[in-house]
């Protein structure tokens, strides 16, 4: 039994040594390293959602609707309306919006209606709830003679509430307001602008929203116009919205025989984006 001992023994002569010792480029961790090391894979997700919630506060949303009538025979009539709406959230509370508007009406072959519309509005977020505005806006109204009015201003505004149920903000600032009308009298004045914005989340499908605002003259006491925007949507589908609106406009100096008040109420269905 003498051969096992001297086989063992050669054996471990001939295997090479073993160095226990650690590269002097690859200390061991520490408590504390790897503490760090942990913490850092385990914040990798998080970071990766942060990452996603950004892309999606880079993206516009809004909604498209439409509307469309047709009678012929004893009555010949067509009425086409279109609305555009959308929201840009930035990361810093930063918010850009814009809104198109577009309403069409024959009768007999003859044209009684064509209103359009746009507006788009910067906020520029000073903290959590105010925020500095830069807006702009462009309309014409064929029946109430107008042709076109635009205005451009900038000013103060406050977020009041913010949650899953109200949104409710307001806004003063200045604004030029030019009008020009189909009579060929143009009017233009420096006016302030005071508006709010109110949203209600109803339930999980119907949202109430209001929108309105009044540019009083700084010049004429009598040059007033406003515009009151009311809506109620109802989300049918994952996608698919039907939306009542009722639109309200004020001039109280209109074109020669037209009427102060104008009121458009369309039914319409569209899609979110």
């Amino acid at each position: 039994m003498l051969f096992l001992p001297i086989v063992l023994t050669a054996l471990h002569a001939a295997a090479p040594a073993v160095d226990q010792t650690l590269p002097i480029d690859q200390p061991m961790a520490t408590g504390q390293e790897l503490q760090t090391e942990s913490l850092a894979m385990t914040a990798t997700p998080a970071t990766l959602q942060d990452e996603e919630e950004e892309k999606v506060l880079d993206q516009w949303t809004g909604n498209f609707t439409a509307g469309l009538t047709f009678t012929d025979g004893n009555t010949d009539r067509k009425t086409a309306s279109a609305t555009v709406d959308m929201v840009k959230d930035y990361s810093n509370n930063d918010r850009a919006t814009v809104g198109l508007y577009w309403n069409y009406a024959e009768e007999g072959g003859i044209r009684t209606q064509r209103r359009t519309g746009a507006r788009g509005q910067f906020d520029s977020a000073i903290d959590e709830n105010t925020y500095w505005y830069v807006n702009g806006g462009i309309s014409a109204d064929e029946r109430a003679g107008l042709d076109l009015r635009y205005n451009a201003g900038v000013g103060l505004g406050h977020i009041f509430r913010d949650d899953e149920e109200w949104r409710f903000s307001a806004e003063a600032g200045l604004s030029y307001v030019n009008e020009e009308f189909d009579t060929g009298v143009d009017n233009d004045y420096v006016a302030a602008r005071l508006a709010y914005r109110a949203n209600w989340h109803y339930s999980e499908r119907l949202e109430i929203g209001q929108f309105t605002e009044i540019f009083p003259s700084l010049d004429e006491s009598d040059d007033i116009s406003g515009t009151m925007d009311t809506r109620a949507i109802y989300q049918m589908t994952e996608d698919m919205i039907a939306q009542f609106q009722w639109v309200w406009d004020w001039d109280n100096t209109p074109a020669a025989g037209r009427d102060r008040s104008d009121n458009l109420f369309l039914v319409t269905v569209g899609w979110l984006f």
